[in-house]
């Protein structure tokens, strides 16, 4: 199998795309500085397909994760970022959160990351190895850093639904696990899903609770970033906007 260039119709940048890997594409961005002998960081970025293109977005509008990596390589800063998108339907859920997710997670770390790895330029050891998402895919990701934090020590956690699965399951999760050798961004908007006050809250809420205990936990200024916006809601352009400022800490030296 062979990645061949993305030549999406909002795509900036140099993006492949690597076609069927267990019935869905892979894409990934490689810095301007992939192929110079550098070895660089990687973050996995779960609902992949909203990443890098309007066309291949589920909403129709995507995340503009090539224009900000661009504009961070213009400051110094530079990672390749893998795509992996959503199965179809109510199974991205039982992916994220549900059933599905050791199984999931195992697809990322031991089918995704040697693929990569074996494709470009990766620093592989764990300290530049990273993983996001938002909603269930942000919960999933600090499922990810906690359960294989061999693999991963970074993690982004963009406006998590960790009241989806109606049960404590996440909390308790960060409760009862020694605390990684990580770094954690955690985001919400104050105006998620604002046409049902009580989802808004739930989310809201969830964040609070967590960012809670995961300073309880042990997690400093240094290793959490957490960061409610006035106004944000639950979209690719929320999280477009907000993820800039979030590499910027996960990616920091």
């Amino acid at each position: 199998m062979d990645w061949k260039p993305f030549c999406g119709e909002s795509v900036v940048g140099d993006v492949r795309v690597l076609r069927g890997v267990a019935e869905r594409d892979l894409f990934a961005y490689l810095p301007p500085s992939h192929g110079s002998g550098a070895r660089l960081p990687v973050l996995y970025m779960l609902d992949g397909q909203n990443l890098f293109d309007d066309a291949t977005a589920h909403s129709g509008t995507e995340w503009q994760v090539d224009e900000t990596m661009e504009e961070l390589a213009r400051e110094g800063i530079e990672a390749i970022v893998v795509g992996i998108p959503a199965a179809p339907g109510d199974e991205r859920g039982h992916e994220y959160s549900g059933a599905k997710t050791e199984q999931h997670l195992s697809f990322v770390v031991d089918t995704v990351r040697p693929l990569v790895e074996k494709s470009f330029d990766v620093d592989p050891r764990r300290e530049r190895t990273g993983i996001a998402g938002s909603s269930l895919g942000g919960v999933a990701s600090l499922h990810a850093v906690y359960t294989r934090p061999e693999t991963f020590a970074f993690a982004g956690v963009f406006s998590p639904a960790f009241w989806w699965t109606r049960d404590d399951r996440w909390f308790e999760l960060v409760e009862r696990t020694v605390k990684p050798d990580a770094r954690i961004y955690i985001d919400v908007g104050n105006s998620e899903m604002p046409e049902d006050e009580a989802t808004r809250r739930k989310y809201v809420e969830g964040f609070e609770r967590m960012t809670a205990l995961l300073r309880s936990r042990g997690f400093d200024d240094g290793s959490l970033r957490a960061v409610l916006e006035r106004g944000g809601a639950h979209f690719e352009t929320d999280w477009a906007r907000r993820l800039p400022d979030a590499l910027r800490f996960l990616l920091a030296d």
